[in-house]
């Protein structure tokens, strides 16, 4: 498989996986091809962003408000739902594996995420607290 068919696999497995913002939730799809291995969504409130990296082997999912510059991942929002786990558990959790991944993200994101989904600023204050957390567990 070539780089542009693996790119356009990555595209419509992140379509078909977060089909629900789009159906469920009103939000657009926003494909940048000048962005390469990147798809995101937006309702013009929140924007989620699923990103291929490592070369196919691992997706990266973050989300913001599209008033503010600072974004979250998907690991800020699982940390910060799952105060009893550490971060390492949940990075223990994931599949290995960038198309495993998106539907696990997926999966999450519609459990975990969906008042960020709705819109609900107030999730964002309890990352905000929660990214603080674990950027001082890493600079112990």
């Amino acid at each position: 498989m070539n780089h542009k068919q693996s790119e356009s696999v990555f595209k419509k497995e992140c379509n078909k996986a977060f089909s629900f913002l789009v159906e469920k939730f009103g939000y657009r799809i926003i494909d940048n091809d000048e962005e390469v291995y990147e798809i995101k969504f937006t309702n013009d409130d929140i924007i989620i962003k699923l990103k291929g990296i490592n070369y196919g082997a691992a997706t990266e999912l973050s989300f913001s408000r599209s008033d503010r510059n600072e974004s979250f991942g998907i690991y800020n929002l699982l940390a910060a739902l799952q105060p009893s786990k550490k971060i390492e558990e949940i990075w223990a959790e994931t599949p290995k594996g960038q198309i495993p991944q998106v539907y696990y993200f997926a999966d999450m994101f519609l459990r975990f995420g969906i008042e960020i989904i709705k819109g609900n600023h107030e999730l964002f204050l309890l990352l905000e607290k929660e990214q603080k957390k674990v950027s001082q567990q890493f600079q112990k």
